[in-house]
């Protein structure tokens, strides 16, 4: 995607988050693979004013069953590939927005709504290896100054290309997505766990 159709995307999901109605102050789950389109979806929750919490269908479904519960989410975005999962998660209870419609739908134009700084952009979840998950709160001013940091330190600008191996419902993938688009950069998906590291190399 270039610019113009990741921000079209992002928009026609927003959009929809907006007509799934619900409280700014509720968080929104989004369960993807690692794929463009969970960025798109992360971008349109954030575009909505909403708050979003990443899930890895990898995961346990357990464990995401809990995750989902104690974050409070009542809408999944999601795809038809993970619309089972993120019934079973949610025990049937979630309003699902899957988005594989959205991707080919005709622009939309930016929702333009006013976002304090301060404002909960995301809620990423620890391991839980000493024991359960506990969410970590990050507003639109820390993911921010955190790319930021990334951008004077790494010396991004538009030129530049980067692979993104992390998955998204973890914190090491933040400061990459957002450090690259916001300069205008590409961003580049490798799925390590699927594909390994030999394929890597030829990539």
């Amino acid at each position: 995607w270039n610019y113009r159709e990741l921000n079209g995307i992002a928009n026609r999901i927003a959009t929809e988050l907006e007509r799934a109605g619900g409280s700014n102050d509720t968080p929104v789950a989004l369960l993807f693979e690692h794929c463009a389109p969970a960025i798109a979806a992360t971008l349109a929750t954030l575009k909505a004013g909403r708050c979003y919490v990443p899930l890895n269908p990898r995961q346990p479904a357990a464990r995401l069953a809990g995750i989902f519960k104690d974050s409070g989410a009542r809408v999944i975005i999601t795809n038809q590939l993970n619309a089972a999962m993120a019934h079973e998660i949610s025990e049937g209870a979630a309003k699902l927005i899957p988005i594989d419609e959205l991707l080919t739908q005709p622009r939309e134009e930016n929702l333009g709504l006013p976002i304090s700084p301060d404002a909960l952009a995301c809620i990423l979840f620890t391991s839980g290896s000493t024991g359960v998950p506990k969410g970590v709160v990050q507003s639109h001013f820390n993911v921010l100054h955190n790319a930021m940091n990334y951008t004077n330190v790494a010396h991004i600008d538009k030129s530049d290309r980067h692979t993104l191996l992390s998955s998204y419902d973890v914190g090491a993938s933040m400061s990459p997505i957002y450090s690259t688009l916001l300069n205008g950069a590409s961003v580049h998906l490798f799925d390590i766990r699927a594909r390994g590291f030999i394929e890597l190399a030829d990539w």
